[in-house]
């Protein structure tokens, strides 16, 4: 609900016009509009023109702030497209071109709940503009997007006959979205998972070069499966505060590093990969959540000695092969569930019994097992 009670639109108008011009007659003029424009929260979609219905012209507009506040002061004016000083403003969305240059859209009044504008930022960075998409068909009949029964997007996989390359934002995704799939493409850049969908389930990323940072602690608490892997992805991560929701996490093969906190993983989490990157320090097991099944911490930098004795009781794979592990591990309380563990290329020592048969451990070529027992090289 826009700040204006009940006062007459008529008024509303008039006064904002009149308080743009004051503005723009400023020395700051820029600075006071972008100011009294963010308090507003416009929110820019940078080379995208849209169409819909009109409720706003203005010829004259000095500049894209400008161009939002005049929307904004408009009544029924939710989006508003400047191109070449010409300003639109529209209650909706119908279509969208991107790669406009010089042209800008807007969702005006913080955040938009239309689902053409929400897929027309995701798109504005991608190249080509995903098939059918931005054209005046329904949006529900696009390629790659799923909606409900009452026609709200729900569902979008960006996967054709070609990889698409480019950026993307996932900072102004439709509102009731619940899976996004941009798996094997060439997207690249950095990418903000801090204002997800609230209802959000599935987000898969993996077979990109997505790049930089990534921030895991504002996560949508309904998310439920999260795979980055096969990226550039580089710094620390925080497991701490993951979604208790979240089922699956896959982070391998990119380039994180530091040390990970995995006593405070979520409840219900089953699998979860770190294999193939730079983390390091020591790994402690003993606190893992009771459902995991699947462990991968291969080819990173963990080092020190492992205790094995607290597994989870449904755990089927663990590898933990290609790290700098030592000493020697006690192998004789392994789950029973285990399937296959891999302890190979690390510098385990001595005489280690186990509750397993042979086949079920992986030992490279520095250790040997014969019946129940695992030897490596003496400590």
């Amino acid at each position: 609900m826009r700040p204006w009670g009940t006062i007459p639109w008529s008024i509303v108008v008039a006064s904002a016009v009149a308080v743009l011009g004051a503005i723009a007659s400023t020395p700051n003029s820029n600075a006071a509009m972008e100011s009294a424009t963010s308090q507003r929260m416009c929110g820019t979609i940078p080379g995208v023109a849209v169409t819909g219905p009109i409720v706003m012209k203005n010829t004259s507009v000095p500049n894209a702030q400008a161009c939002c506040y005049y929307c904004w002061s408009t009544q029924n004016c939710s989006v508003a497209t400047l191109s070449d000083g010409f300003c639109l403003g529209m209650s909706s969305v119908t279509s969208f071109v991107t790669g406009v240059d010089g042209a800008a859209s807007f969702s005006v009044g913080g955040t938009s709940h239309d689902d053409v504008l929400a897929l027309a930022s995701l798109a504005a960075g991608i190249i080509p503009t995903p098939p059918t998409w931005g054209s005046a068909t329904p949006v529900c009949s696009w390629k790659g997007v799923t909606c409900s029964q009452t026609g709200m997007v729900t569902d979008v996989t960006l996967h054709f006959d070609a990889p698409l390359t480019g950026t993307v934002d996932l900072t102004q995704l439709p509102d009731n979205l619940r899976q996004l799939d941009l798996s094997a493409n060439n997207f690249h850049g950095e990418v903000d998972l801090t204002l997800l969908p609230s209802q959000l389930t599935w987000l898969d990323l993996n077979g990109n070069h997505f790049n930089g940072t990534v921030n895991l602690t504002q996560l949508p608490t309904t998310l439920q499966y999260l795979d980055l892997d096969t990226n550039d992805f580089s710094g620390t991560v925080d497991l701490a505060h993951l979604p208790n929701a979240l089922n699956w996490l896959d982070l391998h093969h990119n380039n994180f590093g530091g040390t990970v906190d995995l006593m405070k993983l979520p409840p219900k989490l089953s699998y979860l990969s770190l294999s193939i990157n730079g983390i390091g320090g020591r790994v402690v097991l003993t606190q893992l959540p009771s459902q995991l099944q699947s462990l991968d911490l291969r080819s990173n930098h963990f080092n020190g000695t492992v205790d094995l004795t607290q597994l989870p009781s449904q755990m089927q794979l663990l590898t933990l092969s290609a790290n700098d592990l030592s000493g020697t591990a006690d192998l004789s309380h392994l789950p029973s569930t285990l399937q296959f563990v891999d302890l190979s290329d690390n510098h385990f020592c001595g005489s280690m019994p186990t509750n397993v048969g042979c086949s079920v451990i992986a030992l490279g070529s520095r250790c040997q097992c014969a019946g129940r027992t695992v030897k490596c090289p003496a400590c």
